[in-house]
C-alpha cells in the first residue's frame, strides 16, 4: 500500500507555536500525485501564561490554550525543578515552590496532543528568588 505524506510546520511566534505531520495510506483509487486535496487545521497552542518570577513558598498557576487541530486535546505538564501540585493532564497546572535559599530558575513544559496525535510542546523559563527570612 502506498502512502502520501504531508508535512507542515508553522514557525513559533510570540503568539503561537505549531507543528504537524500527516502520513495516511492512499485509497486504491488515489494516486500519489495530487489526486487528493488534504485539508486539515494545524494544532495551535498559546505560550505558557503565568508569572515569570516567583518567590519562596509561592504556589502559582500556569496555563495554555489549545485550538484548531482535532479536539479533544490532552495535556502533559512537567518541570525540571520543583513539583507540580495536582493534576498534570489539564490545560493548567500549579507549581509549588519551597523555601529557597538561592536564586535560580526552572523550565515549565506543556505538551499538548490532539485526537490525531499531533503534538505541540511549549516551554517557559521561571526565575525564582531566594527567601530573605528563615522559613
Amino acid at each position: 500500500m502506498r502512502a502520501l505524506s504531508v508535512v507542515c510546520a508553522v514557525v513559533a511566534s510570540a503568539i503561537m507555536a505549531s507543528a504537524c505531520q500527516d502520513s495516511r495510506p492512499l485509497a486504491p483509487s488515489e494516486s500519489a500525485v495530487g489526486a487528493r486535496a488534504h485539508t486539515f487545521t494545524v494544532l495551535q497552542v498559546t505560550p505558557i501564561s503565568g508569572p515569570d518570577t516567583v518567590g519562596s513558598l509561592d504556589t502559582v498557576t500556569y496555563s495554555v490554550t489549545a485550538s484548531q487541530g482535532v479536539p479533544p486535546y490532552t495535556y502533559a505538564w512537567s518541570n525540571d525543578g520543583f513539583g507540580i501540585v495536582g493534576p498534570t493532564n489539564e490545560s493548567s497546572a500549579m507549581a509549588d515552590f519551597p523555601c529557597l535559599y538561592t536564586n535560580g530558575f526552572e523550565v515549565m513544559t506543556a505538551v499538548v496532543t490532539d485526537a490525531e496525535n499531533y503534538k505541540v510542546t511549549v516551554q517557559k523559563t521561571i526565575h525564582w528568588v531566594k527567601h530573605t527570612e528563615p522559613c
